[in-house]
């Protein structure tokens, strides 16, 4: 998906004016990537960075406001949550290292295939791995609580107002996480789900990489297919009542008029591989070249049609 050697994959806004974000460094062909976990704050120059592993880490989790977890490959993940327990044992060749000695991040194992999702939650130190192979594990403070069997290939996830997990995957399937011992499967149509959104009033939305947009009422079990062009959506998010909309041709927002989506173009300097939000900031990452890995900023404003502000944070970076 991404031809690049040097490039950011993953950006979590944590605050107004801070974020996370994951660069990754896979320049030799005769190693393993290394993926640097950098914490950005507008009152710094620069994103500092926090640690480093020798794998793909590409999901990023936030919980308690202050435990970080960065998963990837062969199930490993790099956490500073103290005591976290591993399940498996590490492979001898992956291991993380810090900037200085003060070993804050630690290297663990919760899965025998690769994390593909780590979800994050505010009000607890709770976060749950998605795995490749179809489970969803659900950690609180280090210990795993519950091991959920999901299908294979998590790609998106939505947290609603009730706080239920719905998980999309590769294949089209959409579960619902509710707090009970089983996942349950709803209805969708089958294609690749890249992104998943509740609307202010309740309405899931799903985004596919397809071309396809379709969502869920608060009392339907179903999806239903809206009319709208055939893009390549790779992720969805609102802001107050608009929608945004990410595709490899650039960032849009949009309009459901009667089933029928309207989008509007913002920028389409950009291939936007991903979007989160905060507050009324949007975060893309892209595959766009550049002579520095960078991901986007855009502060979006009163009307659908513009953006108050949109920059390019670029990253410093030299393998030499």
């Amino acid at each position: 998906m991404n031809e690049q050697n040097i490039f950011i994959n993953s950006v979590k806004p944590i605050s107004d004016t801070e974020q996370l974000f994951t660069l990754v460094n896979a320049t030799d062909p005769s190693a393993l990537p290394h993926t640097h976990l950098y914490y950005y704050s507008e009152r710094e120059d620069y994103p500092k960075l926090l640690v480093t592993g020798n794998a793909m880490y590409d999901s990023i989790a936030y919980s308690s406001h202050q435990y970080v977890y960065i998963a990837g490959e062969h199930g490993h993940v790099i956490t500073n949550c103290p005591g976290f327990q591993s399940r498996f044992p590490k492979r001898q060749d992956l291991t993380c290292y810090e900037p200085d000695i003060s070993s804050v991040y630690s290297l663990e194992r919760v899965a025998d295939s690769r994390v593909c999702l780590a979800i994050g939650f505010d009000d607890s130190n709770t976060v749950i791995f998605c795995t490749k192979s179809g489970q969803a594990l659900i950690y609180i403070d280090g210990k795993l609580e519950h091991d959920l069997k999901i299908s294979k290939d998590p790609i998106s996830y939505c947290v609603d107002k009730s706080g239920n997990i719905y998980v999309g995957t590769e294949e089209g399937r959409v579960w619902l996480l509710a707090g009970k011992d089983e996942p349950e499967e709803v209805e969708m149509p089958k294609a690749i789900i890249n992104g998943m959104a509740e609307s202010p009033e309740g309405e899931l939305y799903v985004v596919s990489y397809n071309g396809y947009i379709a969502k869920k009422s608060i009392n339907d079990r179903s999806y239903a297919f809206l009319d709208a062009p055939c893009l390549a959506y790779t992720d969805i998010c609102f802001v107050n009542d608009a929608i945004y909309i990410s595709t490899h041709g650039g960032l849009f927002s949009a309009k459901d008029v009667d089933g029928v989506v309207q989008l509007i173009e913002l920028r389409n300097t950009f291939s936007a591989l991903s979007l989160s939000t905060f507050g009324n900031k949007l975060y893309l990452t892209s595959d766009t070249p550049k002579e520095h890995p960078f991901y986007v900023e855009a502060t979006t404003s009163d009307l659908i049609d513009r953006l108050e502000k949109c920059t390019a944070i670029s990253v410093p970076y030299s393998t030499e």
